[in-house]
Parts: structure tokens; C-alpha cells; sequence
């Protein structure tokens, strides 16, 4: 939808793009959040998902689809965001990958993607569940 003629913006500037610069690619469904029950802690909460950048990877959870997740990070980054890939999740998967990539922490949600980091990740994604990477981690 376009801006009404001599409409203003959100901080009191005439509007300077035609509404055909502004981003009308993003397919509606992309643009939706996953819902599935907020009140059973066991219920799918949305998404858990690793993007790559300059040799770090931040895993973190959305209801966000992932691609749409990877275009908001992308938005506050000067760098290319790659996404290594996503998960359906219930809340208590997130905080126990992070306890498994612990050992690569950087700051808040991001790890080193060192080649052991990697290697979990690609386990993760490819259907390990995290509990048998935490054993296998605590036995080594």
C-alpha cells in the first residue's frame, strides 16, 4: 500500500521513496510468525536456527520463519549472513544447545565456528538429538 500523497513519516519527514522502491518480495507466509500454544511448555515454539558470519555462528530461536529471521538479522549487520540451517524447537532446546556450544562461547548468542562447532551443528541439523551430543561431550 503507498503512502498517501504528501503523507509524512515516522519522524516527521515527507515521505522521499515511490512506493514502488519499497519491499513488496517478501511472500506473506514468510512474513507470518509460527504459533503453536503458548501455554504447553512442550509445544513447538517456532524455530532454532544457526547463522554463519565471519567465523562465528550465532544459534538463536524465533517463531519467525527462518528465512525471514535471517532477512531482520541481515538488516543490523554490515557483513553477508549465511543461514547454516534451522530446527523446530520446543523452548528447552535452545538453552540446551547453547550448553552444548558452550565450550565455543563468544558473547550472547554467538559461538567461534571452529571445526569441532561445526561438526556439532551439522549433527544437530541432520537429526542428532542434543541430549545424545551432551552425553557424548560429558563423556569425552
Amino acid at each position: 500500500m503507498a503512502p498517501p500523497k504528501n503523507a509524512v513519516g515516522p519522524y516527521g519527514a515527507a515521505w522521499s521513496q515511490p512506493a514502488s522502491c519499497m519491499r513488496q518480495d517478501i511472500p506473506a507466509h514468510l512474513a507470518q510468525p509460527v504459533r503453536y500454544g503458548d501455554h504447553d511448555p512442550d509445544a513447538l515454539y517456532g524455530y532454532v536456527y544457526a547463522v554463519e558470519c565471519c567465523g562465528a555462528v550465532k544459534v538463536g530461536s524465533s517463531a519467525l520463519q527462518p528465512e525471514t529471521k535471517l532477512m531482520q538479522l541481515q538488516i543490523g549487520s554490515p557483513h553477508k549472513l549465511h543461514m547454516l540451517g534451522a530446527l523446530s524447537h520446543t523452548r528447552e532446546d535452545e538453552s540446551a544447545i547453547h550448553k552444548l556450544l558452550d565450550p565455543f562461547w563468544i558473547r550472547g548468542e554467538w559461538f567461534a565456528l571452529v571445526p569441532e562447532c561445526r561438526a556439532l551443528i551439522e549433527r544437530l541439523l541432520a537429526g542428532d538429538p542434543v541430549e545424545v551430543l551432551l552425553d557424548e561431550q560429558r563423556a569425552a
